[in-house]
């Protein structure tokens, strides 16, 4: 597989710590009574042309209360909320599944709907690839976790404990995934889960949660410190042998010998030049010297 492949949602990762506030969001507005006429006609559109005239219209305006949020607000993070209710529509049985129709039917109703309110429209596709959308979902259950476990802190809940063991389980089954498929994004962001809850750590009143937070924590933060140490002692182990036992070594050996030499006669080069002096030309012992004799008599 080429690895510059695009793969629907395989983007994601570092969106994923919003999808909770944006979940909040969509509940929001879709518990607000609001003016359907932006986008009431395309969803009886859509009823009509794309599912015969059967019920599709509740799924439709949810999504389409959204869009026109977004669109109407002109707010910030506008791709991350796109990503956010693309994923919604791919992982909730509510919005991709409907009657006997293909998910592929599904997404033809969606896109009409995201490119008639010109927003998003670019973002609504169907994630095809389950282990992309299953490592989206991971990511979303440990964040949510997180900010449970945060409002407990702050509203005196007595679920922290709970909330931290759900965290603790996702979390494992999280790092699994990590071992076997190696994704960095998906890997690193999980690093970034595991600086928060190291964090966290120091303020939750719950010897328990603490407890499990700093088994799941603590080997994972030792082992990336030693994994760079056995590396930079196996590479030097490695120089060692390819020095001392082959002819690597001897040929290096040489060369080093050779640069020795090389630096010592320039050495000595420069000494002697530097204690060479020049003797002064003495004019009377000079091969042209001339002796006048001068008139005694005059």
């Amino acid at each position: 597989m080429d690895d510059l492949e695009y793969i629907a949602g395989d983007d994601y990762y570092s969106s994923v710590n919003l999808f909770h506030k944006y979940k909040d969001e969509f509940d929001d507005v879709n518990s607000e009574t609001r003016d359907t006429n932006a986008y009431g006609v395309s969803c009886s559109h859509i009823n009509t042309t794309y599912f015969a005239g059967e019920d599709f219209g509740d799924r439709c305006y949810k999504v389409a209360k959204y869009l026109d949020f977004i669109k109407k607000k002109n707010i910030e993070d506008i791709y991350d909320r796109c990503r956010y209710l693309n994923y919604l529509i791919n992982s909730n049985n509510e919005y991709n599944n409907f009657s006997s129709y293909k998910i592929s039917k599904l997404f033809e109703a969606y896109n009409y709907l995201a490119s008639t309110l010109t927003i998003c429209n670019s973002h609504i596709e169907h994630i095809k690839n389950d282990d992309v959308l299953q490592r989206i979902t991971k990511l979303n259950n440990l964040y949510e976790d997180l900010n449970n476990i945060e409002k407990s802190q702050t509203t005196q809940e007595q679920k922290i404990c709970t909330y931290t063991q759900q965290f603790a389980t996702h979390y494992e089954n999280s790092i699994d995934d990590c071992r076997s498929s190696g994704h960095p994004a998906f890997c690193g962001e999980l690093e970034k889960i595991e600086q928060t809850c190291y964090h966290l750590m120091k303020s939750i009143d719950c010897p328990e949660a603490t407890k499990i937070l700093e088994s799941l924590v603590q080997p994972r933060r030792h082992v990336t410190i030693l994994v760079p140490c056995i590396i930079l002692l196996a590479i030097s182990f490695f120089l060692y042998v390819l020095y001392k036992f082959t002819p690597f070594g001897f040929w290096v050996k040489s060369r080093i010998q050779n640069k020795k030499k090389i630096l010592m006669n320039m050495s000595e080069v420069s000494s002697q030049l530097q204690k060479t002096t020049h003797e002064p030309f003495n004019m009377e012992k000079g091969k042209f010297h001339i002796k006048y004799h001068t008139d005694n008599n005059s």
